[in-house]
């Protein structure tokens, strides 16, 4: 898959719930999101108020509750379409790999380790990360599961349908989902994680078996 438009994405149920609740753009509600990602981007999460989101986006907050009930919402909305944005270009970024192991492995790498340089990232992470980690690991778990669902859809992409009863798609996107938000959220670990490669080959040792059949 080359394409960065989600809706050439495969069709999976969970996509389909996901991206319901990102704004079509050029409309007022993705301006809304879009100014809060700025915001965030420059303030974090936690100092940033409706009124802040609303002069930013160039409109009054009555316009916002129009569209979202509050904050939380705009957070969540927020972080899933950031998130849809940054998945896409590292899918384009690995397109070319030679399997689809590889694909994994390179796309589990350039996301951790971009992640960590996003602006976005390192200001929340910064700033306030026990108030973003609410938003991070439960809300329903959307942001979590929005993580999964790009890596789970990737590997769709590769394997067929048949091919779900050997291998588990899903478990292997959601511990690598939760592997990346770990050592994203707590750097810290026995692992060497401080450079792409150094990624890229924990991800061959401990990732890429999970796509392997039984034999």
């Amino acid at each position: 898959m080359t394409s960065g438009n989600v809706e050439q994405l495969p069709s999976d149920p969970v996509v389909t719930e996901l991206l319901g609740g990102i704004p079509e753009p050029d409309s007022v509600a993705a301006k809304i999101v879009d100014a809060a990602i700025a915001e965030f981007t420059e303030y974090g999460i936690k100092r940033v108020g409706i009124d802040n989101i609303a002069r930013r986006a160039g409109i009054h907050r009555v316009t916002i509750y129009r569209h979202f009930h509050g904050k939380d919402e705009i957070v969540t909305a927020a972080a899933i379409t950031w998130s849809q944005r940054f998945f896409i270009r590292i899918s384009q970024m690995v397109t070319d790999a030679p399997t689809v192991e590889e694909r994994f492995v390179n796309g589990f790498a350039l996301a951790l380790h971009g992640l960590r340089a996003e602006p976005l990232v390192r200001r929340i992470l910064g700033a306030d990360p026990e108030f973003a980690l609410p938003y991070l690991t439960t809300e329903g778990g959307q942001t979590l599961a929005a993580v999964r669902m790009f890596f789970a859809v990737q590997l769709r992409w590769f394997f067929g349908p048949e091919d779900d009863t050997e291998i588990d798609v899903d478990g292997a996107a959601e511990l690598a989902a939760r592997l990346g938000l770990s050592f994203l959220m707590t750097p810290d670990s026995h692992f060497e994680l401080d450079d792409v490669d150094e990624i890229r080959r924990f991800a061959r040792r401990y990732l890429a078996p999970l796509l392997r059949r039984p034999v």
